[in-house]
């Protein structure tokens, strides 16, 4: 039996504890029944989170599916080191939808259209936009599920098809720079900067749990960013911490933040 307890002592906040006590669960049966055990589609802080845990059993490996090379949310297989990565099924398929009309859509009408059909978000993996298709990564037992029945997004008609992972085309991310003076690089001063909204805003949704840092969620004000952090503010966007200068001579500190647009 996996003392669960020693992996979960350091993590602080209870979903990634309870991603860890599930793997742990799919651990146990690997070892045991020398099975091949997938996760859902994961973002980089919980892909992070499991390779640790499963590199602390050496007999096991860990492969990771996402579509495409640069994907962001990917699955994990858990399976015993006899076997090669080339053994592992493919956990997941790629479905290109297509519309006449010239509604705009976006990532949020996909993945809303999605849900709706009753789908899990944990089923669903990266969505890629494009101006004459969408893109999206999906459990591969759903596949057959949503090309029949997504027919609507929005008030758009659409097509769903099958393709294979060589047609899922990356999506070159538009940002914009930002340059800031911060009195300091606390996450509420930050995040204040970057989302243009007051500091006692963004101190009252980093204490409801709507901010991100590097996918990890983040409760504490007083925490430091550093650069290359990617910090995420649910309903507003993400931006990247591109570069921390030194200090003016009035005592500030220099920020240069990319946003995505």
């Amino acid at each position: 039996m996996i003392n669960k307890e020693k992996f979960a002592q350091h993590i602080k906040d209870l979903a990634t504890r309870e991603l860890v006590s599930k793997v742990l669960d799919k651990i146990e049966i690997v070892i045991k029944n020398h099975e091949i055990k997938y996760t859902d589609f994961l973002n980089p802080y919980e892909q992070k989170s499991v390779i640790e845990v499963v590199n602390a059993f050496p007999e096991l490996k860990v492969s990771s599916f996402g579509g495409y090379l640069e994907s962001e949310r990917k699955v994990l297989a858990i399976y015993q080191d006899y076997l090669t990565p080339e053994l592992i099924e493919t956990p997941i398929s790629a479905i290109e939808i297509k519309t006449r009309a010239e509604q705009k859509i976006n990532h949020r009408d996909v993945l809303g259209a999605a849900l709706g059909l009753g789908i899990k978000r944990e089923k669903v993996g990266d969505i890629l936009i494009h101006e004459d298709c969408f893109q999206i990564i999906v459990n591969k037992s759903l596949e057959d599920f949503i090309i029949f029945n997504l027919n609507k997004i929005g008030k758009a008609e659409v097509e769903a098809k099958s393709i294979d992972f060589n047609k899922v085309k990356p999506v070159e991310a538009e940002y914009k720079s930002i340059v800031g003076f911060l009195a300091s690089l606390r996450l509420d001063a930050v995040v204040s900067f970057a989302f243009k909204i007051s500091r006692s805003e963004a101190q009252s949704l980093i204490g409801k749990e709507r901010v991100t840092v590097n996918w990890e969620q983040i409760s504490k004000n007083d925490y430091i960013i550093d650069t290359g952090d990617i910090i995420t503010l649910r309903g507003k966007g993400r931006a990247k911490i591109e570069e921390i200068g030194g200090r003016t001579k009035s005592d500030r500190i220099k920020v240069v933040i990319k946003k995505l647009i």
